[in-house]
């Protein structure tokens, strides 16, 4: 992807945007991002696009080697974007175990099953009930999230920006196979990325405000986290937050910088080994599709102070990393 406008045949946002099977029919390619909230998305193992042409960014650290590029051919088949805000409220998706055809999808009331044949949406479980009083499921959506080892799908829920600046509302759930929901953390505030480590006795979390990745004890076998911890604290003489993250096959975390314009390598033990600069500053998630990585953005969020980074807001990176990311695991509805 790179700078302009959307192609007018698609109907919404499509930087973020899982869109109908006619384009997949079609095999119509993605245009030039107008995203605003581009973020977590899946992929499906498959490819038919070329090498891009590439941008070269700064680098430094270990391990890390070739070119961004921006692109403009990769298939909705190749890369299933995260649903938007504009289309259904949602930015975040995990696969289903037994399914090809079907997402699970964090959407703007909770878990519901996106079918990509059909294009339809059912709500599985809303998160919001009256315990948490009037409003509260018009003023909040859902944000990143991840399915564990056990297939449990992990969603982190934020106050909605198109209705209020986020407060310390947000809701980390748990949604268990049986579809049963549990609350696992309270008062976050913009809570995105969710991982665990390649043994699975630890959980990783970020809440971005707090410029912190946390990391809990984790009990595989009933889903339970304890003793948090601080496993990194971005720098507060640094710009930006951490954003979402993944893991590679060696336990390393990647994860953006929103306003940082970087993805960060970082240690099991916490420590910066590498970083990729890119020229935007809203990077927003990155995710492994063989030994390359591709990387998300959303439009610059100050064109005035920062007009440097707006021609490339939006757009798909990807950097040949060299290493393979860790399996991500699927829902496995019972």
């Amino acid at each position: 992807m790179g700078n302009g406008t959307a192609d007018p045949q698609w109907p919404v946002c499509v930087g973020c945007a899982i869109l109908s099977r006619s384009l997949e029919r079609t095999g119509t390619t993605v245009p030039d991002a107008c995203a605003q909230c581009f973020q977590r998305y899946c992929w499906d193992g498959t490819t038919n696009s070329t090498d891009p042409a590439p941008y070269q960014p700064a680098f430094r650290g270990e391990a890390i080697s070739g070119a961004v590029g921006m692109r403009k051919d990769v298939t909705v088949a190749a890369v299933v974007l995260a649903l938007s805000t504009v289309l259904l409220g949602s930015i975040t998706t995990a696969h289903i175990v037994g399914s090809e055809d079907e997402l699970i999808v964090g959407a703007k009331l909770g878990y519901a099953i996106f079918t990509r044949s059909s294009g339809k949406l059912e709500y599985i479980r809303k998160v919001w009930d009256e315990r948490d009083g009037p409003g509260k499921a018009e003023r909040m959506r859902c944000n990143d999230g991840a399915v564990d080892a056990a297939g449990r799908f992990w969603l982190g829920t934020m106050n909605d920006p198109k209705v209020q600046d986020p407060t310390d509302e947000g809701v980390l759930f748990r949604l268990d196979p049986d579809l049963t929901l549990h609350r696992m953390i309270e008062r976050a505030s913009i809570p995105n990325g969710v991982g665990w480590t390649l043994d699975n006795k630890k959980m990783y979390f970020i809440d971005s405000p707090t410029r912190k990745i946390f990391v809990f004890d984790f009990d595989l076998a009933s889903g339970a986290i304890s003793n948090r911890q601080v496993f990194f604290h971005l720098a507060d003489d640094e710009l930006g937050v951490p954003d979402g993250f993944a893991m590679d096959s060696a336990g390393n975390l990647w994860t953006a910088v929103c306003g940082g314009g970087k993805i960060l390598k970082l240690s099991p033990e916490g420590k910066i080994i590498g970083e990729i600069t890119l020229p935007t500053r809203m990077i927003s998630c990155p995710g492994f599709a063989g030994e390359d990585l591709f990387i998300t953005s959303a439009a610059e969020e100050e064109p005035e102070k920062y007009p440097e980074s707006v021609q490339y807001g939006g757009s798909l990176f990807r950097v040949h990393v060299g290493v393979s990311g860790k399996p991500q695991n699927r829902f496995s509805r019972t």
